[in-house]
């Protein structure tokens, strides 16, 4: 399951969890209102968690089937709890039968943690081929993965005109290295795939003077459907480079020094020379 699926899955549970506290505090209260509403968007909340996990198929997924199970039956209890506490007064019984709903709650989200293993979703965005093996070794990485799905995804750059506007539009996708699997940019669709990362070349949306990404792939816009966020600064303007990047990944050198006073983490790339 996608990371993030899993984790709005997470999230779902949780919900339900914090609706079984209101549930309570409304009781007293007498708010019919709330009585009918939350056991019903409990149920809501369940459902849509199931249907989740139904969705995954196959021998590998059936830890699904037993927390789908788990789902229902708390349906059920949920049904029966939401009667039973507009019935009677007594706060101890009330607890009791919110303690048993908390329990299958809890109990599905110990297992979607466990049991439902996580695939992270990569995304490369290089607009010029030339300038790919900035990239290639991220990429590699990624590719071999086994619970990495990773994808290279060309997209188009227009040259400026003298007045700013786009001038003529290029496409370089058939200019990759042959073992790299391209992606055509307008069959990925990035708001609905919601990408764990993305990695690009080009931060600077439409402040470039002499040539800009389609758009569509600005920074801006891409933070709407990601998780975690990459950028690859190619210029030689080393202070800019540090001022916007997160992080330095590269051998030992003075600029991973830099890096160190400008406060930022360091990562020193692991080489190991085997000889023959």
């Amino acid at each position: 399951m996608r990371k993030y699926k899993k984790k709005l899955l997470l999230e779902n549970l949780e919900e339900i969890y914090q609706l079984h506290k209101e549930f309570e505090k409304s009781l007293p209260a007498g708010n019919q209102d709330k009585l009918l509403r939350q056991p019903a968007q409990c149920q809501e909340l369940a459902i849509r968690t199931g249907n989740e996990l139904d969705g995954l198929e196959g021998k590998k997924h059936m830890p699904a089937s037993r927390i789908v199970k788990i789902l229902e039956a708390y349906c059920e209890a949920l049904y029966q709890a939401s009667l039973n506490m507009q019935e009677t007064t007594d706060l101890q019984s009330r607890g009791r039968q919110r303690s048993s709903l908390d329990f299958f709650i809890r109990e599905a989200e110990e297992r979607i943690r466990k049991d439902i293993p996580e695939r992270v979703e990569a995304v490369f965005l290089p607009y010029k081929a030339s300038m790919w093996d900035s990239l290639e070794s991220v990429w590699m990485s990624a590719d071999q993965d086994g619970e990495c799905d990773s994808y290279v995804i060309p997209v188009p750059y227009f040259d400026r005109n003298a007045d700013g506007s786009l001038g003529e539009m290029h496409y370089e996708g058939g200019d990759f290295p042959e073992y790299v699997p391209v992606t055509d940019w307008q069959e990925y669709d990035i708001a609905a795939r919601h990408p764990d990362m993305i990695f690009i070349h080009n931060p600077y949306d439409g402040t470039n003077r002499v040539t800009t990404v389609h758009p569509s792939f600005y920074a801006r816009e891409l933070k709407n459907y990601m998780e975690d966020w990459g950028i690859f600064d190619d210029s030689p303007d080393v202070d800019r480079a540090i001022a916007i990047s997160d992080a330095y990944y590269g051998d030992k050198s003075s600029l991973a020094e830099l890096y160190r006073v400008a406060g930022k983490p360091v990562l020193i790339q692991d080489v190991e020379i085997v000889s023959d």
